[in-house]
């Protein structure tokens, strides 16, 4: 009986655990919670202001000082960013633009999933 308890857990262990992949979902003018669609069709990624050229990420999977220090280094390696900051309890990235540099949402996401967490869109 302990055997077939086993095999049961073994087999049904990565159902269980298995995260849905959310970057392959379709978000192209999708409900969001506030009820409007939004268009996400435009490939380059929303500059939260132009002045100080940052961006901000929503980012979840991100829960120690040892995550946001990875995905700060992952950023910071691209030619496109000044500085990146982590805010923890937030789940969101800030990525200080280069001037006149600008990075699309495709190459944020990359990084994002790269250092091993879920996009979840720019703010």
């Amino acid at each position: 009986m302990k055997y077939l308890v086993l095999l049961f857990i073994f087999v049904s262990s990565p159902l269980l655990f298995a995260e849905m992949d959310h970057s392959k979902m379709n978000h192209s003018k999708m409900n969001h919670a506030d009820g409007k669609k939004h268009d996400h069709s435009d490939d380059v990624a929303k500059i939260a202001s132009q002045k100080d050229g940052k961006i901000l990420i929503k980012v979840k999977g991100m829960v120690c000082a040892f995550c946001a220090q990875g995905i700060e280094k992952n950023f910071n390696k691209k030619d496109q960013v000044k500085e990146t900051k982590v805010d923890l309890d937030k789940m969101e990235v800030e990525v200080h633009l280069k001037k006149g540099k600008n990075l699309t949402e495709e190459e944020i996401k990359k990084v994002v999933t790269g250092a091993g967490f879920s996009f979840e869109g720019i703010k």
